[in-house]
């Protein structure tokens, strides 16, 4: 999900700024209890189908940017 919003120009400071916010793996819309449903960790047997052993979580990520034109 990315939101931005371009304010154009600011006073004699700024003839352009831009902000915006992004976020990335917010939300799994799925019923996986584990850490991580993308990965098996046998490879591609499908015997331990859904069992994470020691995989690290998919982590939520947030961006925040500035685009500044003088």
């Amino acid at each position: 999900l990315s939101v931005g919003y371009a304010f154009g120009k600011v006073s004699n400071l700024f003839s352009n700024l831009t902000v915006t916010l992004t976020g990335r793996n917010l939300i799994s819309w799925d019923n996986y209890r584990g850490y991580d449903p993308e990965t098996n960790s046998t490879g591609q047997s499908s015997l331990f189908r859904g069992v994470d052993f020691g995989n690290v979580p998919i982590p939520k990520t947030f961006q925040f940017g500035v685009v500044a034109n003088f």
